[in-house]
């Protein structure tokens, strides 16, 4: 049995942030998919599994596993897999590089809430984190915002150093709320479960991206940053009821759930109504995105395609498309992709956060293969 693998490298070069935004798009129009977590727990230690089926296409499972104190043994806090399987027999058909569909997965998730909710005449962008995660964000929203101006805040002052010495011309903030004051748009991808964002510093016209937050106990901003925002998810079916940053508000009775507007399959809804009002977006980091990379602007899988000429496999946002055989080499790509017998539609939602998603906010060294150098996610606030 032959078991294809995308490494991260030959996947990333063939990617670009606003075509996975598109990809993401087309995906929540398509049928949802089924989609099961499970989440296993030792101490601090968490696995967690996310597998999505869609009948007819494939089956794909990804698994994450968090161990906060490996950097003392210098080693990464996350690892993980992503297995893809034949609709047909359930066999292994290929593993993709975790650190590949986790990084374009979950800052394409934020960059795509932000194109939609924040002004369009955003320039001034607020990466809350340095962490691995953060990284990523700097490197999508320099694309979908390319004319904005950067500012990294992070606990440990020397992480946010050292992550702005990677991006000439980014700054450092000492002063988190006048950091945030200051911002058109504020992302935050920590691992605190305290609020460290306040309302009472948030501004007319901002956009509040949040990332961090995927346990049920985490939240990285306060009630009032929630009361005086329009609330988005990118998906209710991973947010509502599983995330702290929704749920313990809503249980508390501090919001409603008809306060949250719109998730990503309600694009009719997905929208900012004036600059003045001030939008908040709930990145859940679901599995259905993952199924979305496939549909990349420019058939991401038909590039992949020379790994192996046999079958290609598309990625977006959280599991893989599998297109499986071509059958016809000058069939018209669907949305974009390429010519196959069948595209995997997204998994249905986007469930809770995966595992810490190498963020922010704990000091921690998390690298991948793909990482040239140790990167924290940040410290604990």
């Amino acid at each position: 049995m032959s078991i294809e693998m995308v490494p991260f490298h030959e996947g990333e070069k063939l990617l670009d942030w606003v075509g996975l935004t598109r990809a993401f798009e087309a995906g929540h129009k398509l049928p949802k998919a089924e989609i099961g977590d499970t989440f296993l727990y030792r101490g601090k230690d968490t696995l967690l599994s996310r597998a999505a089926w869609i009948d007819g296409m494939g089956i794909a499972v990804k698994s994450a596993t968090i161990f906060p104190n490996n950097p003392q043994a210098n080693k990464p806090v996350v690892g993980g897999g992503v297995n893809l399987y034949s609709d047909a027999d359930g066999s292994l058909e290929a593993i993709v590089d975790f650190h590949l569909v986790t990084k374009w997965k979950t800052a394409g998730d934020s960059l795509l809430g932000a194109l939609k909710l924040a002004r369009k005449d955003s320039r001034k962008i607020l990466i809350i984190g340095a962490g691995t995660v953060g990284r990523s964000l700097r490197q999508a929203y320099g694309a979908g915002f390319p004319d904005a101006e950067f500012t990294v805040w992070n606990r440990t002052q020397a992480n946010a150093e050292a992550m702005a010495a990677d991006y000439p011309g980014m700054k450092v903030a000492t002063s988190l709320e006048a950091a945030v004051k200051e911002a058109d748009i504020i992302t935050s991808a920590t691992m605190v479960t305290e609020p460290n964002l306040m309302g009472a510093w948030l501004q007319a016209g901002q956009h509040v991206d949040l990332i961090g937050a995927y346990r049920p106990d985490m939240r990285e901003a306060d009630d009032e940053a929630l009361t005086r925002s329009r609330l988005f998810v990118d998906s209710y079916n991973t947010t509502v009821g599983h995330i702290g940053e929704i749920e313990i508000p809503l249980q508390s009775g501090v919001i409603q759930r008809d306060d949250l507007i719109a998730d990503y399959y309600t694009p009719e809804k997905m929208q900012r109504t004036s600059d003045t009002e001030i939008t908040l977006f709930k990145n859940g980091g679901g599995a259905h995105l993952d199924d979305d990379q496939p549909l990349h602007s420019g058939g991401v899988a038909h590039a992949l395609s020379p790994l192996n000429g046999r079958c290609q496999w598309l990625f977006a946002h959280w599991q893989m498309h599998k297109c499986g055989k071509q059958s016809d080499a000058n069939a018209e790509p669907p949305h974009g992709g390429i010519a196959s017998i069948g595209v995997i539609h997204p998994p249905a939602e986007p469930d809770t956060k995966e595992a810490s998603e190498l963020m922010g906010e704990e000091d921690d060294p998390i690298e991948g293969p793909h990482i040239p150098q140790p990167v924290d996610m940040g410290d604990e606030a």
